[in-house]
């Protein structure tokens, strides 16, 4: 439970705040507080909630070279926002439920770093980059770099999409045991060319490994090459992820259904129509 409430007004009041006090946390929509902070299914502790609402993070631009989306601009508004790649709202319209989207925001979503978010494998697909905010500076640094280096003390600022997504096909695929749970598996692919002929493709995974993750060997092995066969995809699949065993499935299940949603999604998006 937090003992203090604190909301900057500014970028650089919350960041100082972040850093100065040990127990601290930023806090947006909060959806995901219980999974972070609870005590008995998290080592992590916070005192201090850094409320962001007042920060202005909340804006999405749509330019001729790139995208940017503010952190604290919340899932359900990328779903209704018709300027966003087709990819990323399939994916956030399969994101929980419209309670949990109308609050959670797409900063809270990718600093949580969760081996559940299917919409971590849609951005890695987009190439997407990351706006941070420390101590001493601002970086931007590519989504998979903070995924694998996270860092909870930076402050999340914006993720910037690049151009280049229109003349890609792409598909994106979850499992979940019920409507309202959150994903146990989940990908997304993206790729140039045609099923002929696949040209740099991207394969992200999420529910296999600690967090979203690229399947670089797959990649590789595909590019140049026309597409396999779903078996073939399959066995591929398997070599490469490892998920361990826990109370929503095992290993051997969720190694599965990421073979299978990987071969789907593979396949679907190879005759998805494109602009050209």
């Amino acid at each position: 439970m937090f003992r203090e409430f604190l909301t900057p007004s500014t970028i650089e009041e919350a960041v100082k705040l972040r850093n100065s006090i040990d127990s601290s946390m930023y806090l947006a929509g909060g959806t995901e507080i219980n999974s972070i902070v609870w005590p008995c299914r998290s080592k992590i502790s916070a005192n201090t909630a850094i409320y962001l609402d007042k920060l202005p993070l909340k804006n999405v631009k749509v330019e001729k070279t790139k995208i940017e989306i503010g952190a604290s601009v919340t899932i359900q508004e990328l779903v209704e926002n018709k300027s966003l790649p087709p990819m990323l709202l399939a994916a956030v319209r399969l994101f929980a439920n419209r309670n949990v989207r109308t609050m959670g925001t797409i900063g809270g979503n990718i600093g949580g770093n969760r081996a559940c978010s299917n919409i971590a494998p849609a951005l890695l697909a987009l190439n997407t980059s990351i706006m941070l905010a420390g101590k001493n500076s601002k970086e931007k640094i590519t989504l998979e770099q903070y995924f694998s280096n996270h860092d909870p003390e930076k402050l999340i600022l914006s993720i910037e999409i690049p151009s280049g997504w229109q003349k890609r096909r792409w598909a994106v695929r979850k499992h979940t045991r019920t409507a309202n749970d959150v994903s146990l598996v989940s990908a997304a692919v993206s790729f140039s060319g045609t099923e002929a002929k696949i040209e740099e493709p991207i394969i992200a995974v999420n529910g296999v490994v600690p967090h979203a993750t690229r399947l670089y060997e797959l990649e590789k092995k595909l590019d140049g090459q026309s597409l396999p066969s779903r078996e073939a995809i399959d066995e591929e699949v398997k070599k490469l992820v490892n998920p361990e065993s826990d109370l929503r499935g095992s290993s051997e299940f969720k190694k599965h259904l990421s073979a299978v949603l990987v071969s789907d999604a593979l396949h679907e998006a190879a005759h998805r129509v494109v602009c050209r």
